[in-house]
């Protein structure tokens, strides 16, 4: 959206339509990191708020966002948790693809993608689950 001109509030608007029910679960954690910027900021102390995901995936410090390489070549920033396992499968197949000049990517984040794969496979309903219907599905087993 950014490169197409849109501004942060668009965007923002954008993400909270299409994404309403993670930022619904999240909502919590989201007031304190806000309210810890704001408090943080008027006492003159500095600040310091996680940047990571907030609930899930914290096992494989991950975190919420992943530029996703899709099979048509594009890519686009998306939340993990709306990603599915064929995404992600695919996105990790193409980033690891012997390219003429590799982008400098850390092997361990491909790693982290493909041990949470891994984990969640037996949780998945059918390939278009999303990641984090697994992880639903994970936490359920568990009894979390």
């Amino acid at each position: 959206m950014a490169r197409k001109g849109a501004d942060t509030t668009q965007i923002v608007q954008e993400i909270i339509k299409k994404h309403l029910d993670v930022l619904d679960r999240e909502r919590l954690d989201h007031y304190a990191t806000s309210l810890t910027k704001l408090v943080g900021g008027t006492s003159g102390e500095k600040v310091s708020v996680p940047t990571g995901q907030l609930e899930m995936f914290h096992d494989y410090k991950l975190g919420p966002l992943i530029h996703l390489h899709l099979a048509d070549g594009s890519r686009e920033h998306r939340l993990l948790n709306t990603v599915s396992h064929v995404e992600v499968a695919t996105h990790i197949e193409m980033v690891t693809a012997p390219k003429q000049n590799p982008p400098k990517r850390s092997d361990h984040e491909i790693y982290k993608l493909v041990r949470l794969l891994d984990d969640l496979d037996p949780y998945k309903l059918s390939d278009d689950s999303t990641i984090g219907e697994s992880w639903d599905a994970l936490r359920a087993a568990r009894g979390e």
